[in-house]
């Protein structure tokens, strides 16, 4: 196999990565909690997820990417209690915005979604464990937490020094899915059901209630990958607390490393601040898209900078890289009419390196826009290495090309009313339906010899 350099966040350095199985990767997302659409702040870490996975296919290995749903929690329950429905009527809601969301930018489906409450006696397994080695205990209200002080690698992950650790006055642990990483203390495995909870609850050994938010990924990677997995991913909010009490109650109750490999995706900035529900900043990808600006165009925006840097959109940026796509794909219409020729694999091979390299995406896009005006590939041999290309990136010229390129009789009325009008040089009517062409959401291609009209892909 190739090799493929990853920056481990549980090491603190890049390394080569090698799986547990040659050839075979074992790949967790942390998936969205269902109780409302991803933001693109969200959707970044799934875009770096994704080509992360078409990083190891393209190099040789059969990638198992499963991507969790949290559908229940604190936020799901409030949320449906609020709205009056039942939790899986809302969280089944936004479940399938999120897999729309994932179509519209074109990400790979995971092998599979599994759903927290569908692995509620794995956790109620692990969790007794955790009480029979003395790694969790039951408080008053029959909640049970985990004791981050019996754990002597507490802190791996994110560099906690757990003799810093405090516990609130009364003794009694933080009974919130998610708390403030400045006041970490021990975090509920299972929360034993009060009112705020409703009709949410399970009957099981540990008593009355449900599962705490850590628990749940630690249950779904164990039934989907065993005691190990290889690669965990999510953004880098998602690295304390929750990732590290991931690893503290699967590797406490398995006596196994947990993942071999954690890597992390940093913020998205909105014009240099965080996006915050305080001050109604979070941006969904609809908004984009009420804007004028494709998903596809941010995910060429986000290819522009390093997973592990923070990204800085703002609206004039997103254009730019719209403007910027959509040139590339204006190139590409003018090529597709013949059947696709050899593959350059000299570019092909070169984005694939900088791929390798640590998911160097800034680099490999700088190559495939060099492809579009190098002159001396065959415009055949062009496309197809703009197609091979495209199944490693993602930005959907594959998709386009597969698409009916047949011209709708209105449209075709439009454009030969165009060309006639290009003919006698009435340049101001040919401009007329050029714009009356875009508005329908097609694009308008002059060469020398013909124009070329056909669907613009970022519509």
């Amino acid at each position: 196999m190739a090799t493929i350099k990853l920056y481990n966040s549980l090491t603190k350095q890049i390394e080569e990565f090698k799986p547990l199985q040659d050839g075979q990767v074992s790949m967790y997302t942390c998936g969205p909690t269902v109780y409302n659409a991803p933001h693109i702040g969200n959707y970044r870490s799934y875009i770096f997820a994704d080509i992360l996975r078409r990083t190891l296919e393209c190099s040789g290995y059969d990638v198992k990417q499963v991507i969790n749903l949290t559908d229940v929690d604190d936020k799901t329950i409030k949320k449906s209690i609020e709205l009056g429905i039942p939790l899986s009527e809302l969280t089944l809601k936004y479940e399938q915005e999120f897999y729309i969301g994932r179509e519209h930018l074109n990400l790979l489906p995971a092998y599979k979604y599994p759903r927290a409450t569908e692995s509620i006696p794995t956790m109620v397994e692990i969790i007794k464990t955790l009480l029979k080695k003395d790694f969790a205990y039951k408080a008053e209200d029959g909640s049970i937490y985990f004791r981050v002080a019996n754990d002597k690698e507490y802190g791996q992950l994110v560099n906690i020094d757990k003799d810093k650790l405090k516990e609130n006055a009364s003794g009694r642990m933080n009974n919130a899915d998610e708390y403030d990483a400045e006041s970490p203390q021990d975090f509920a495995l299972w929360k034993a059901w009060d009112e705020n909870d409703g009709i949410v609850f399970w009957e099981t050994d540990l008593g009355k209630g449900r599962p705490g938010w850590h628990i749940e990924c630690s249950a779904m990677a164990k039934e989907s990958f065993g005691l190990t997995l290889d690669i965990h991913t999510g953004g880098v909010d998602n690295a304390f607390p929750h990732h590290e009490n991931e690893i503290a109650q699967s590797e406490c109750a398995n006596d196994k490393t947990f993942a071999r490999y954690f890597t992390h995706c940093e913020h998205l900035m909105v014009d240099g601040r965080k996006m915050a529900k305080r001050d109604g900043s979070f941006i969904m990808l609809t908004d984009l898209q009420e804007h004028g600006v494709s998903p596809l165009a941010y995910k060429y925006f986000l290819y522009g900078t390093h997973y592990r840097i923070q990204a800085n959109m703002t609206w004039d940026g997103l254009y730019s890289a719209q403007t910027a796509l959509m040139r590339m794909y204006e190139k590409f219409i003018n090529i597709i009419g013949t059947n696709p020729g050899t593959a350059n694999y000299g570019y092909v091979d070169k984005i694939i390196a900088s791929l390798q390299n640590d998911l160097n995406t800034a680099e490999a896009l700088a190559t495939f826009i060099a492809l579009f005006d190098d002159v001396e590939i065959h415009s055949v041999d062009k496309l197809c290495t703009v197609l091979v290309i495209d199944n490693i990136l993602g930005l959907g010229f594959n998709e386009y090309y597969k698409i009916d390129k047949t011209l709708p009789i209105a449209i075709q009325t439009l454009a030969d009313e165009r060309i006639n009008a290009r003919n006698i040089k009435d340049y101001a009517r040919s401009d007329e339906l050029r714009e009356d062409l875009n508005s329908h959401g097609y694009v308008v291609i002059d060469t020398k010899d013909v124009s070329i009209i056909a669907l613009n892909p970022l519509k």
